[in-house]
Order: C-alpha cells, then sequence, then structure tokens
C-alpha cells in the first residue's frame, strides 16, 4: 500500500472516531417503547406506609409522572418533583442542573426496585439508599452515576394543570403536587423586604394569608436566582408546589411567575403606595406649613431609635416612637396610647389617615392607630451619625435621627439632667432636654469635657437634643 494512502487511512479513521466521541446524541422527547407504569402514584404509596427508617423496594414497580418542579431557579436543591392524575412525588437526586435532563413539563419512568421509599419530616421522598449517619437511618439521594439506572425520560412539554384548592383543603394527598390558591397576599410583616436573604444565603418564610381566612408559608431558598426581588405587594394567585414540614404546611415556587399579586391588597390599602413603601424623607416633604392626612395605601417601614424603659423612666412620651430608616431621616409617630416597641425594633406602620403635623416646631404622624404598627424584627440598631452642633442648628433634615456629638461641655441650671440644659461646642450651643420622668434625670451633669454625647435631635420651638439612657454620654 502506498505510503501516502496509508496515512490517508489513518487520518479518516482519527477522524471518525474523534466525531463519535464528541457528537452529542439526539435528545429523544418520545416515551421508551415498552415501559408503561405499572402503578399510580397514590396507588405506589400506600404499598409502602412511610415509617421512622426508609422502606426498601422490593416488587418490580415502575411509576411515571411529569415534573412539576425543578432546579432551575435554585429553590430546590438536588431534587425534582413529579406528579400524576392522583398525587405527587419527592425524588433525591445528588446532582445539580438537574433541569437540564428533567425540565419541568417532562414525563419521566421510575423503576423502583431496589429504591427506597422515606420521609423528611413527614415529607415522602424517593431515594436510592440510606444514610447511616444517624438513627434511624436516613434516606440517601440517587447517586449521579445510578440517575439513569432509575429514571428514564420520555416526552416533553407535557401541560400541568395546577389543582385549585384554599388554604383549609391542602391535605397529604396534595404534597409535591402542584396546586393554586387565590385571594392571597403577603402579610404586612413582609412588604418591602426581599423574597429570601441572598446575601447571608439563608432560607426565609414568608407568611401568606387568603383574603377571606386561612394563613400559610412561602419558603424561598436565600440561593434561588429571584432571592433579591422584592416580594409584590398586591393580591392574587400563587401557583405553588405544596410540601410538609412537620405539622406545618409550606408552599415552593419555581420562579417569582408563580405569584401573579397583581390586585389591589385585600379589602384595599394595605400600607403601600405604587408598590413599594414611602420613604420617612418623601413623607417629611408632604409636609407645606399646614396638617396634611395621609392618603389611604400610605406605610412606613423604619428602625426605632426611642427607648421606653418598659414603659416608665423613659425621656419621651410613651405614646411616641422615633423611627429611621435608609433615607437617612427620621419622624415620630404618635400612637393613641402607650406603645411596646423597643430600640432596634423594624416596624411596619400603616400612616393611612394619620395627621402630618407640627408640633412646636416637630414633624409628627399623630392619630395612628396602635394596631396600625407592626413588629417585623428586633436588635437592628442604628448608627448615630457624627455631626456638629452647628450642623445640628443648620439642618432641619436631621430632626428625629439620631447623632453623635464629640468634645462638647454640658451645662444646666442645677447640677442634674432634669429640664432644659444647654451643649456647648467652641461658640455653638444647643438645648439639651430631660424629663423629670427620665430614669437618668437626677444624674449629676458630667463636669469638663465629655468625650461623646450621643440623642435624638428634636425640636420645641428650637433645635434640642434628646438622650435616651445616662449611658449616652460617654466621659
Amino acid at each position: 500500500m502506498p505510503f501516502f494512502l496509508l496515512i490517508t487511512l489513518l487520518v479518516c479513521a482519527f477522524s471518525a472516531c474523534v466525531k463519535e466521541k464528541f457528537d452529542a446524541p439526539a435528545s429523544s422527547c418520545s416515551d421508551p417503547s415498552g415501559l408503561v407504569a405499572t402503578h399510580t402514584l397514590a396507588s405506589f404509596k400506600s404499598l409502602y406506609p412511610v415509617v421512622a427508617s426508609p422502606v426498601l423496594i422490593t416488587d418490580d414497580i415502575v411509576i411515571a409522572g411529569i415534573v412539576n418542579a425543578d432546579d432551575k431557579s435554585g429553590n430546590f436543591y438536588k431534587q425534582i418533583c413529579m406528579q400524576d392524575s392522583t398525587g405527587g412525588l419527592s425524588i433525591k437526586i445528588d446532582g445539580y442542573n438537574l433541569f437540564s435532563d428533567f425540565p419541568v413539563g417532562r414525563k419521566i419512568f421510575i423503576k423502583c426496585k431496589g429504591m427506597y421509599l422515606g420521609q423528611y419530616n413527614g415529607l415522602i421522598q424517593l431515594g436510592a439508599g440510606l444514610d447511616n449517619s444517624s438513627t434511624p437511618a436516613d434516606l440517601a439521594s440517587i447517586p449521579a452515576s445510578m440517575i439513569d439506572k432509575y429514571i428514564i425520560k420520555g416526552s416533553c412539554n407535557n401541560t400541568i394543570t395546577p389543582r385549585i384548592l384554599t388554604v383549609g383543603s391542602l391535605v397529604g394527598n396534595y404534597q409535591s403536587m402542584l396546586i393554586q390558591i387565590n385571594d392571597m397576599e403577603f402579610d404586612i410583616a413582609s412588604l418591602g423586604t426581599t423574597q429570601a436573604n441572598a446575601v447571608l444565603g439563608t432560607t426565609v418564610n414568608h407568611t401568606l394569608n387568603n383574603c377571606s381566612s386561612g394563613s400559610i408559608l412561602l419558603r424561598n431558598s436565600g440561593y434561588a436566582d429571584f432571592a433579591v426581588d422584592t416580594v409584590p405587594s398586591g393580591s392574587g394567585t400563587i401557583t405553588a408546589i405544596y410540601q410538609v414540614f412537620g405539622t406545618t404546611s409550606q408552599l415552593y415556587i419555581r420562579n417569582t411567575g408563580d405569584l401573579q399579586f397583581n390586585n389591589p391588597r385585600c379589602g384595599g390599602g394595605g400600607g403601600v403606595v405604587g408598590g413599594s413603601f414611602l420613604s420617612i424623607a418623601g413623607v417629611r416633604a408632604l409636609y407645606s406649613g399646614g396638617d396634611a392626612i395621609m392618603a389611604a395605601g400610605s406605610a412606613l417601614r423604619g428602625v426605632v431609635i426611642s427607648n421606653r424603659n418598659g414603659g416608665t423612666g423613659a425621656n419621651i412620651n410613651n405614646k411616641n416612637i422615633v423611627i429611621q430608616d435608609s433615607s437617612g431621616q427620621g419622624i415620630v409617630v404618635r400612637f393613641a396610647a402607650s406603645h411596646t416597641f423597643n430600640v432596634g425594633d423594624k416596624v411596619y406602620v400603616d400612616i393611612s389617615g394619620t395627621t402630618l403635623t407640627s408640633y412646636n416646631g416637630l414633624l409628627q404622624l399623630d392619630a395612628t392607630p396602635n394596631a396600625a404598627a407592626t413588629l417585623v424584627s428586633s436588635g437592628n440598631l442604628i448608627t448615630p451619625s457624627i455631626k456638629t452642633v452647628a450642623e445640628l442648628n443648620a439642618d432641619v433634615t436631621l430632626q428625629s435621627t439620631l447623632v453623635q456629638i464629640n468634645g462638647v461641655t454640658i451645662t444646666g441650671a442645677g447640677t442634674t439632667f432634669a429640664g432644659t440644659c444647654s451643649i456647648s461646642q467652641g461658640t455653638n450651643m444647643i438645648n439639651l432636654y430631660t424629663a423629670t420622668a427620665a430614669a437618668f434625670s437626677t444624674s449629676p451633669l458630667p463636669t469638663g469635657t465629655v468625650t461623646s454625647l450621643v440623642g435624638i435631635v428634636g425640636q420645641f420651638n428650637s433645635v434640642q437634643i434628646n438622650m435616651r439612657t445616662a449611658a449616652d454620654v460617654t466621659p
């Protein structure tokens, strides 16, 4: 054989091998020939009652269903869910990007012999082994190398019609099925927050309320691609996968398209203007020299910077809280009766119908029902901004904010904090007011220059500072 012909044959042979190795097989979206389900999901689960430890499946059972949830958005981790007309099932798979092979709408067939049926705090799951690291043993996922042994891909783009249910009609038979509930809205405590905590990667539970009655948890992963999205403020329909954790019912969405909350909140209003909270700066800007009634649907979210000392010994009226938000501004909210909020409490306040007014120059939201305020979370301390006395006297936007003034002297008519004292910084002065009811009012004034003083910027005809406790002064 001539040398050039030999080389040509070798090159062709090598090329054929390379081509055969890297050509992706044609994607089949057809049901496998000759493979049929022997049991519905409901009948399959009834054969193997869920007990503490996973149960080995020894019969030649084949189940089939449509994938109704995958891991594409990140809200489902190492699992897919499937359903047929009788029920649903969660499948544990030790793999990533499962949606590439098992997207929502794909029919799958599962050869169950040799697998295990178990439960995680009441949620029925299918896996392929035992995790003996705990007692009793937990259900182990299907190893990535064995996926094709158990799960056979079928037709694609099948339509899944969610079951339309109410909160009260959710029972175990609907586990891992796609359901739809109408007339739902996020609880007011969730308004203005994100779907989950993407910064820390932590899961967040939101309460969803029905416009008529009942509520349920919506659970979102911090690794979901929609974790940073703000929750919708209106009401509407949720489509989700129903699961349980013990006796607690939970919903999981596949993506934010599952939330169609485009209607007004139940009963109208609901504390949101234009789909978002008003900033305190925006509310303050509404005052133009005369009282203003806040429109229906107006709401604020802020952190309490004033203290109440359990309702006694505070340096501010027990009907008032001072809140500050991310706009950097603050405002007084005056309730109809004494409140129970503490420093660092993040609160939601529905200010619909309240009066924005000035009390001797101090802006406040008057006539606020106590029930209009809801605690969102605690421990959200505001860091005081460092200001000079000259800045405090000149900048009205600092009113009702927490500030720190360094290197000042404090003098008064007496030797204690009670009443009106003077804060001096060079040639600039500002009043320091302490109510006689304040727990520290009888404490002696510090002598000489103090390192720092922290307080809330107030106003009583002229600018003044209100300390919260004696610890607000650093000698």
